[in-house]
Formats: structure tokens, C-alpha cells, sequence
């Protein structure tokens, strides 16, 4: 203006957070020159530029309002998988301070495990874009990967995703190992099934006996789905010591558990009996105390003998990893003596509200205080009697 035709100098002002330059950073007469800036920070900032020629000095203030995307997960995320199988978690992206540009994803998984992104950009010009992560490991263990997206000089990266990788499977114990009865007689072990690794098929059960004459097994129910118990029931024909093999196959998984049983020729006493059975199937935590009561009676049924006897709750929960067992005291009942509304009790937390529990009453007995080696789930009057040895209960708050 009037007649301007030197040369002009420009420098810029740039706040802590910016790095900015002019190209050209010199003008003669007039003419244009480009201000570029990038920052590591989102949000506005101002930066002056000032022209100087001589003794002669203008300035003029630019404003750039810097934007980003965030990556979700912002905690922790944990995966569970099977070895060689695929599983997927999904990922995002969000434009914060409207943010419209691509973002570029890196995967970084540890050793082991294979990390495929379904997508390696996402478009934010709409303010969200989504892909899957496609995590696989060979073998059992913990595996760990984060995603990094980057747009320009911004960059974002996941917390930590975990993939627990464990083979499913099922455990088979029997309680008791070692039975002892008499010619003519029965006794009962309990079978559980508890399950690992994520384990959701059914069990199915058999029994063999050996030698295979002299004693019959059967078992109630048959089959498990998941988790849960059955009752091994023998009765002997012939005196002797017999070994019983409870198998249970789910697909290709097979596992076994052994009981001995030994038959004498003596008599046999009749093994007691549940005179009532009682307790909360919706158990409302904040109405009962946070405790389950279970209320039962039991009966020596034989004429002649005194006989000791305790029972023995066996609970397991949906998933099998909240298996408890509650034991009463001993107790000494003389011929047809009958013990009712004798307690155990199991005390539970809001963290347990929603879990439900199957669970298995035995009577413990024997003719000694210290040999309890016989167990009866029989009933006072048989199944008609409506008294039930078994059942479940689910946690209400």
C-alpha cells in the first residue's frame, strides 16, 4: 500500500503446546505465505504472526482449534476363549471436539496370540466408526494385546485386553470313597460334577462293578448338565469287597472316581431315615438375616441297635466355583428314636444375589461315633411322603 515494495519478514508467536511455521517466510512487494501447525494437545490456540520490512511492523492473531478421537476400552477388558478358536471383542472410535478424519489401527498382541483387526481404518466423518478384534492362541493361558489408533501427530491406544484362553472340563469326586454294608443291604455315595474352564455340556454316568456278581449299582440321575450331584446307590447279594468305577463322559472328555465297598455276612442294620426336610427356595438375603436355614429331621428306623449318625449338605453353584459342604454335630439314636427341626446354617453376601446353588442331603451313619461309613438319603415313608433330599435355591437380595 502507497507504494510498498520491500521485503517482509515473518515469524510467529506459538503458544508452549503448538509448533508452527510460515512458508515462505519471506514476502516482497505482496503476496501470500501458508501458516501450518501441529499440536499434541486438543483444543484452541491462538498464534501471532508479524510482518516486519525496516522499521515498519504489522501482527496479526490466528486461532486453530485442534480435535481428536478416543479409542474405547478405557478399562480393562477381559475375553474368554477356548485353545484354537476364534473370539471376537468389538472396537470403536468417537470423535471428541469434532474431529472428522481417519484413524489408522495398529494391533500389539503378546507373544502367542494372533490379533486381527476387521477393519485397520476408521472413518470418523460421522463421529463413530466400529470394527471387530478377532483374537486366537494354541494353547491355555493369559494373552494381552492393546490397539493403537493414530490420526496425524494424535495418537490413542486401548487399555488392555486380556484373552483367558482354558480348555473346558469337568471334575468327578465321590463322598464317601468306602462303603461297608451287609449281606442283603444298601448304601449310597454322592456323586459331584463340578465344572472348569467355562464347562457347559452334559455328563453322562455309568457305574461298573468289580467282580460283577455279589453287588448291583445304580445311579440317580444319569446324566449332569454343567454342574450337580447323583446318588450312587449299591445293594449286595454276596459277601465280599467290590470296587465300583462311576465314569462320566461329556463328548470326548472322559473322567472316573472309584468307591470300595465291602459286604460282610453279618446283619444288617436298617440305615436311618429324613423325617423332614426344609428350607428357603427364593432366599430373600435382606428378609432371612443373609443365611439359608436348613431345617431337618432324621430316624433310626432299626428295633435293636443304637446307631450314630450326622448329615452332611453338599451345595454347588451354577458354575461350580462356590461349592460348599455344611456337617451337623454327631448324634446317638437309640432303636425307632427320632431327632426333628435340628439347623445348619450358610451365611451369603450381596456379592452371591443372583447366584443359585443345587445341593444334596445325606445322612452319615454307622454302629461307632467314629466310624460313620454308611450314608442314606431314604425318606420316612418313601417318595409319597413328599420329603425331598435334594433341591436348589437361588440368592434374592
Amino acid at each position: 500500500m502507497n507504494g510498498f515494495s520491500g521485503t517482509v519478514a515473518l515469524t510467529t508467536t506459538d503458544p508452549e503446546s503448538l509448533v508452527c511455521s510460515v512458508t515462505p517466510n519471506r514476502v516482497t512487494g505482496s503476496g501470500t505465505a501458508t501458516l501450518s501447525c501441529k499440536s499434541t494437545t486438543a483444543g484452541t490456540f491462538s498464534v501471532t504472526v508479524t510482518g516486519t520490512s525496516g522499521t515498519l511492523s504489522h501482527s496479526a492473531t490466528v486461532s486453530f482449534n485442534f480435535t481428536e478421537s478416543t479409542i474405547p476400552p478405557p478399562s480393562a477388558v477381559p475375553v474368554n476363549c477356548t485353545p484354537g478358536a476364534t473370539c471376537t471383542t468389538p472396537m470403536s472410535a468417537s470423535s471428541v471436539n469434532g474431529f472428522a478424519g481417519n484413524v489408522s489401527l495398529t494391533a500389539s498382541p503378546s507373544a502367542g496370540l494372533t490379533a486381527t483387526l476387521g477393519k485397520n481404518t476408521l472413518v470418523l466423518t460421522g463421529g463413530f466408526d466400529s470394527t471387530t478384534l478377532s483374537l486366537s492362541a494354541a494353547a491355555n493361558g493369559d494373552y494381552t494385546v492393546t490397539v493403537t489408533g493414530t490420526s496425524g501427530s494424535l495418537s490413542h491406544t486401548t487399555a488392555i485386553i486380556t484373552l483367558h484362553v482354558t480348555t473346558p472340563d469337568f471334575s468327578i469326586t465321590a463322598s464317601p470313597t468306602s462303603i461297608s454294608i451287609a449281606v442283603g443291604g444298601s448304601g449310597t455315595s454322592t456323586i459331584t460334577i463340578t465344572p472348569s474352564g467355562g464347562f457347559s455340556g452334559t455328563v453322562s454316568l455309568t457305574a461298573t462293578v468289580n467282580p460283577s456278581t455279589g453287588l448291583t449299582a445304580t445311579l440317580n440321575p444319569s446324566t449332569i448338565t454343567m454342574s450337580g450331584t447323583s446318588t450312587l446307590t449299591v445293594t449286595a447279594s454276596a459277601a465280599g469287597n467290590y470296587t465300583v468305577t462311576v465314569t462320566g463322559t461329556s463328548g470326548t472328555i472322559t473322567h472316573s472316581t472309584t468307591v470300595t465297598v465291602t459286604v460282610t455276612s453279618g446283619t444288617q442294620v436298617a440305615p436311618p431315615v429324613f423325617t423332614q426336610t426344609n428350607w428357603k427356595q427364593r432366599l430373600s438375603l435382606s428378609k432371612n438375616n443373609f443365611q439359608q436355614t436348613f431345617k431337618f429331621g432324621i430316624k433310626n428306623v432299626d428295633p435293636s441297635t443304637t446307631i450314630y449318625a450326622q448329615v452332611q449338605i453338599s451345595a454347588i453353584d451354577g458354575s461350580g466355583a462356590e461349592p460348599f459342604t455344611l456337617t451337623s454335630a454327631v448324634f446317638a439314636l437309640t432303636p425307632g428314636q427320632t431327632l426333628n427341626n435340628l439347623i445348619l446354617t450358610k451365611a451369603f453376601t450381596n456379592a452371591d444375589i443372583g447366584e443359585s446353588f443345587t445341593f444334596q442331603m445325606v445322612i452319615l451313619w454307622g454302629t461307632s461315633p467314629t466310624s460313620l461309613t454308611n450314608q442314606s438319603t431314604l425318606v420316612n415313608g418313601g417318595p409319597a411322603s413328599g420329603i425331598r433330599t435334594s433341591g436348589s435355591f437361588t440368592i434374592l437380595p
